[in-house]
This record gives C-alpha cells, structure tokens and sequence, in this order.
C-alpha cells in the first residue's frame, strides 16, 4: 500500500511539474494613438518600439510621443513607458505598479502606472512623469482607462500631474506576438563632434537575421534618446562644452514582434566650447512644448559663449529678459507666465567682443482639444 501511494505522489507531481513548464507567456501588439494637450499625440507601433499586452493582461514597451501634433512620427519629444525597469518604484507602492488588465475575458479596468520620459534641453537630464492609469479626481470623480473584451480595445482617461496631464489612451489590441531571435550587438561605433551643436555617429549592422533588423536604438548617457532605420545617426540635441557617452542597439519590429539585441560598445565625444568666434550659438526651447490653456510653460536657453542676450515674446504680458553670458557660454530658463495662446519668443545676443547679433526662436503651443480640469 504504502508503495502505491508513493508512485501516486510521484505521479501527481511529474503532472504538476509539466504544467508549470508548459505555461507560456502570449504577447498582442498594441496598437493605435493617445493625446494629451501638454505632450501631444502619442504613438503606439510595434515597428518602432511598440507596446505589449500579455495573456495575463500585463502592459509592457512603450509608445513615442511627438511634439508638433501631427502623426508621422517624423520628431519625438519623448516616450511613454509601460517597462518594468521604468514603473518600478511608483508613488503608490511595490505590487502596484506594473500596468495590468484585471480581466482579459470581460470588460475591465486598466490598473497602475505608466511613466512619461522626455529629454531636457540641458545636458545629461530628462524629464520623468508618472501617469495613474486609473484613480479618482479631486472633484471625488472616477478616471482610467478601460478594456472592452469584445472590440479588444484600451480607452479612457489617464493623469499625468501638473505637466504632462490628461491623457486620452485609444488602443487597439491586436494579433498575437511571438518573439524573433534578438539580433546582436552592432559594431564599430564612431561618434565625432561635427559642431558645437552636432554629433555624427555610424556603426556597422550586426549579421543579417530573419526577419531583418528593422531599426536602431541610440543611447546617450545611458538614455534612450531616439532611434534610426540606417546604421548612422545625427545627434542634434547636444549642446557645445559637454561630454556625452553614444551606444546603440539593433531591434526588430513588425506586424506582430519586436524584439531588441544587446548594447554597443560605448565611445566618448566632446562637442567643441564655441561654434565659432565671436557668435555664440544659440538654443531657445520650451518646456512642455504643448502648453495646458491658461498654464505656465519654461523657456530653456543656452548660449555656447559670452554677450549680452535678451528674450522677447509676441505675449504683451511678457516682459523682456536680458542677461549677460560668460566667455565659457552657459544655459538657464525663463517662466513664460500663463498662456492663453501659442505664442514664439526670439533670443537676441550680441557677441562680447561687439560681432553681429544672432537671434533663435522657440515656439510654445497651446492646444484646446483637451483642457486641465
């Protein structure tokens, strides 16, 4: 007796031990826009990134968001991240962050958190917002994003605090994923300062791979900053008398996988003090790009050597700022006050030793499809 009872056991848990190793993760692309009046039109494309639902109703990857409102996805503000690594550590606490469908077979709500990462003007510095993906308002009203099972789609409302906003997720949930084989790490990286405001990289593609390699990812100081579909980029973001640190990575994307391979080696650049003698160069950009109605925004500038500089707006209530910059150049902000309308601000600065004036401009758009409530 006591021998069968022990085959039984052993049985039971040859079976058990089989249906945990036969358990797989199922993984449907995402697909479609979201909009938020301060970021603009977010973008969800499993070419280029792409987010991710589980079978067990977990969200991953993330969408780029692109500030000029269009939907070609030609310039990126930035992204919204669903990644574990990115939502770890949200305001409400460990086992509440991952973004989760509670039912992938009835009508449901989206809980936890998403995270908006923009890069900053300034260098080595990016903007991080978190986004509750479901809670209640401070009117005591209910918001979030919800699944309908039967069009398997993701709509609703989501909050992004003071700057990024209310965002208007609108998925779709698509045909099932199955991974590709990870390509391997590109090679060869060279990164070279083409201006104080240019860096130019190349590097060599890793062996063909089936499907192909769809695009590139380049980090920068260990940030994603954006991506290429050719094995070279141009980094227009920098700004003069910075060390910056370039990898990339090769990924693949389609109709229904991406996948990403392994990081580069890192190389090392510095981009000149001085785009040339006398002039400075100049940078004006502001911060969010889309502006909530009747809300503040930030004018970021930097100047890459010594004058007098000063920065006008077409808002009558905003008044002229003038500074003096240093030989070795420098960067600050201005507060715009509320804007009620899309307004451009010029920065004027004349060279200390008397050169001709140079002038930039920086636009701040307000939208009113969605205002802060």
């Amino acid at each position: 007796m006591k021998k069968t009872s022990y085959l039984l056991v052993i049985l039971l848990s040859f079976v058990v031990f089989s249906v945990v190793v036969a358990t797989t993760t199922t993984l449907y692309n995402v697909k479609g826009y979201s909009w938020s009046s301060n970021v603009g039109w977010v973008k969800a494309d499993p070419t280029n990134g792409g987010v991710f639902m589980s079978n067990d109703g977990t969200l991953s990857g993330y969408a780029w968001a692109n500030p000029y409102d269009s939907r070609d996805g030609s310039k990126n503000l930035g992204w919204l991240s669903f990644k574990a690594s990115d939502i770890s550590g949200c305001p409400s606490g460990p086992g509440t962050c991952p973004a989760t469908v509670t039912s992938t077979t009835t009508n449901s709500t989206v809980t936890g958190w998403a995270r908006f990462i923009a890069h900053d003007v300034l260098p080595n510095t990016y903007y991080t917002g978190w986004v509750h993906l479901s809670g209640t308002a401070t009117n005591g009203s209910p918001y979030g994003v919800t699944y309908d099972a039967s069009a398997k789609t993701l709509n609703g409302y989501a909050w992004g605090g003071n700057v990024v906003g209310w965002i208007h997720i609108s998925f779709s949930i698509e045909g099932t994923c199955e991974l590709a084989t990870a390509p391997a790490a590109p090679t060869g990286l060279q990164a070279s300062a083409a201006s104080c405001n240019e860096v130019d990289l190349s590097w060599i593609a890793p062996p063909a791979t089936n499907p192909p390699v769809s695009g590139y990812y380049i980090y920068r100081n260990g940030q994603l900053v954006f991506s290429s579909i050719s094995p070279s980029a141009i980094d227009t973001t920098v700004i003069p008398g910075q060390n910056y640190s370039y990898r990339v990575s090769a990924y693949i994307g389609g109709a229904c996988q991406f996948v990403e391979g392994g990081q580069s080696s890192l190389v090392n650049v510095n981009t000149p003090n001085s785009c040339n003698t006398g002039q400075p160069a100049l940078s004006l950009k502001c911060f969010p790009t889309n502006v909530i109605k009747g809300a503040s925004a930030t004018l970021n500038w930097t100047a890459s050597s010594g004058g007098s500089c000063t920065i006008t707006g077409t808002d009558p209530k905003f008044s002229p700022v003038t500074f003096s910059v240093d030989d070795k150049g420098g960067s600050g902000s201005v507060p715009t006050g509320p804007i009620t309308q899309t307004r451009d601000y010029n920065m004027t600065c004349t060279g200390a030793k008397g050169a001709e004036s140079v002038s930039t401009k920086g636009t701040c758009y307000v939208s009113a499809e969605y205002q802060h409530f």
